[in-house]
């Protein structure tokens, strides 16, 4: 009987001090600003097959995958984030203070200066914390400890001078836990990517909001020279997209217009009708093929129309009145209209993001 009370004592401190060493006692650096979406509608570009000249004809379901891809790019704005406070987090940070350290991915020399009780964007703020590389601003945070609430600003390149992904971008992130009808919110907005190649997105802004392990999504990318099928035919575009995703089930629905990056707010009245993917689809597949026999053309806008539902890493299952056999996609899960519409494209188009 000792002995089993002297084991469940030792589990009790082990238990203590492994939670006590992920984040040190004091530290008031945030150790989560992310909201993590699934697979089923975030996935890295890996093939990039169905967007390169002298590719087939290509359908709704490719379209909807690369959604998958430029929704990534957001959600892993999020992921970056994190990883950086991470880092910060291993230098005890309990209030205002002035210190360098060796950046973990490039082993170059940041400055941080830490400071409290901050106005910024008429706000006063608990800290704020600054990360400069060279002299020259690589991460800006400004944060209030409860509720747990922060805007950062950071350049991927600043504090990692090896990163690829998203080098030359400059990210805006606003994280919340006190908003009344979510969880938690993110809203990320990012420009200044790489456009060297057609079809590149410059720029992206999206909002998250996490509600019982459901994700509410819905922004627009800006993409200067984007095209569908043959790349003489780019144009400049803005993917306009809502969406939800189950985080605990894997799976997701979302629907997807096309709008010209110039489109102003009388535009997107009619946005679903006007520049819905099967209708911005077929006139390309026209444009391009012009005497391709109909029924080829509506088999491969079929899968653009309406709504698409996404499970797991194989992403997009089916569409529009086809909604998959899986009790997951209720009702309530698959209709959309509470979520909020998408940005104007060229207000989207204009922004930038500066430290």
């Amino acid at each position: 009987m000792k002995t089993n009370r002297f084991l469940i004592i030792l589990l009790l401190i082990s238990s203590i001090l492994t939670s006590s060493c992920s984040k040190k006692k004091g530290d008031i650096v945030p150790d989560d600003m992310d909201i993590d979406l699934s697979d089923a509608i975030s996935v890295p570009d890996l093939e990039k097959k169905a967007f390169i000249p002298g590719d087939s004809i290509i359908s709704g379901r490719d379209l909807y995958q690369r959604l998958r891809t430029l929704i990534y790019v957001g959600d892993q704005a999020g992921t970056l984030l994190n990883n950086y406070l991470s880092e910060l987090n291993q230098y005890e940070i309990s209030g205002p203070k002035i210190f360098t350290y060796f950046g973990d991915q490039d082993g170059k020399i940041k400055s941080v200066i830490v400071d409290e009780q901050v106005s910024y964007n008429n706000q006063l703020w608990d800290y704020s914390l600054t990360v400069t590389d060279a002299g020259n601003p690589a991460m800006r945070i400004y944060w209030n400890v409860n509720p747990r609430e922060a805007i950062a600003i950071f350049s991927p390149q600043g504090m990692n001078s090896n990163t690829v992904f998203m080098k030359n971008a400059i990210v805006y992130i606003e994280y919340s836990e006190s908003a009344s009808l979510f969880d938690k919110t993110m809203l990320i907005t990012i420009s200044n990517m790489d456009v060297s190649s057609p079809g590149n997105m410059s720029k992206l802004k999206m909002f998250i909001g996490l509600k019982d392990g459901v994700a509410h999504i819905y922004g627009n990318t800006i993409h200067p020279e984007d095209y569908l099928i043959n790349e003489s035919l780019t144009i400049s575009r803005s993917w306009a997209f809502k969406a939800k995703n189950d985080l605990i089930r894997d799976i997701a629905v979302a629907k997807c217009a096309l709008p010209p990056s110039a489109t102003t707010a009388d535009g997107m009245l009619n946005l679903w009708d006007d520049y819905s993917m099967d209708k911005i689809l077929e006139q390309e597949i026209k444009t391009v093929y012009p005497g391709i026999p109909q029924q080829d053309l509506v088999n491969y806008i079929n899968s653009a129309k309406g709504r698409a539902y996404f499970i797991g890493s194989q992403g997009f299952i089916s569409n529009d009145t086809d909604v998959p056999e899986n009790d997951g996609f209720t009702p309530a899960f698959i209709d959309l209209s509470g979520i909020a519409e998408p940005w104007v494209p060229k207000e989207v188009f204009e922004m930038t993001v500066s430290f």
